[in-house]
């Protein structure tokens, strides 16, 4: 095997890519990987890869190689190595907690079973769990069904962060003895503040397309009510704005017609809104606004004399019974 850096692969440069690694981060791994890999072959094995993080070989830490689909059983490549390291590593203490739950929820239903649980702490403590250890995972199951879910998970490490020490302690070894602890969580938190990022500016993007379509449909409605009705009826906005909304009560073909007919009685009362001979544009566009004042201004008065007709006759009515 050459001491030139490899050229990455696939599956690396999606690492690279993610991490933003640069050549002097990919010589440091290289350098560790050489160093354990012993008979220069290229590879290095699972006893190999526990020496470099200072662990004893576990079921669950072989369930890391898992994660990353390892193409020769018991044998990692640099690029599977650089992989390995990068995903653990850049797990936070939930997503640490959910590899703990996956790897021991055997059939994959969302939650452990107290043997699946049992096999786990046991494997992380090597068959030394101590009086304490027992005693908390007695207590673990606190809705006495005989399962445990995450929530319950959780809980217990919270509770008693001893039982799954091992596996954070891995991870503070992988990180130690690799790039280094700062390298690490930089990583962690550049990554977290881009996806923060990310989420505001989608935030930001759905808002402002929510804003436009509102504007779009407080248009439209002031369209099909008209000026004087939209700002005098507010009430009858609310049905215009279930015919429009996407999702919402579709427009029939009687609606459509209606509509359209309310839009030629209109036009008409305003009459034809066109240019007429020797008249310029900005002329008609002048004396269709008039046109249109005029015909809101008589709505108006038409609502005024109805409102007093109401009136006088209340007031008449009133007398009557007096």
């Amino acid at each position: 095997m050459g001491q030139q850096l490899p050229v990455p692969d696939a599956r690396m440069q999606k690492v690279i890519d993610l991490l933003e690694l640069e050549d002097k981060h990919l010589k440091k791994l290289w350098a560790i990987f050489r160093k354990y890999d012993k008979d220069k072959s290229g590879t290095v094995d699972t006893k190999e890869f526990y020496d470099l993080v200072h662990e004893k070989p576990s079921v669950f830490a072989d369930s890391i190689f898992e994660l990353i689909e390892v193409e020769n059983e018991g044998e990692l490549d640099f690029s599977e190595f650089v992989q390995a390291i990068s995903t653990y590593c850049m797990f936070g203490k939930e997503d640490v907690l959910k590899f703990c739950f996956y790897i021991f929820d055997r059939d994959k239903n969302g939650y452990i079973e107290e043997d699946e649980l049992h096999a786990l702490v046991q494997m992380l403590h090597q068959n030394s769990l101590s009086a304490n250890l027992r005693l908390s995972i007695d207590k673990l199951d606190t809705n006495n069904d005989g399962k445990v879910d995450f929530k319950e998970f959780k809980g217990m490490n919270d509770s008693y962060p001893q039982v799954l020490f091992p596996a954070f302690r891995m991870q503070a070894n992988m990180m130690m003895y690799t790039l280094g602890n700062t390298f690490w969580m930089n990583k962690r938190h550049q990554l977290e503040t881009k996806r923060l990022d990310l989420i505001k500016k989608s935030q930001k993007i759905q808002a402002a397309e929510e804003k436009r379509l509102q504007a779009i449909q407080r248009r439209e409605i002031r369209r099909r009510m008209g000026f004087v009705r939209y700002y005098v009826c507010c009430l009858e906005r609310q049905k215009y704005a279930m015919a429009i909304q996407p999702g919402g009560n579709k427009m029939g073909k009687a609606n459509k017609a209606r509509l359209k007919k309310e839009k030629k009685t209109k036009k008409d009362e305003l009459g034809d809104t066109g240019p007429k001979a020797g008249e310029t544009r900005d002329e008609s566009k002048r004396s269709k606004r008039k046109k249109k004042v005029e015909a809101e201004e008589k709505t108006v008065a038409s609502a005024k004399r109805q409102a007093s007709r109401k009136e006088r006759s209340k007031e008449r009515k009133a007398r009557s019974r007096g």
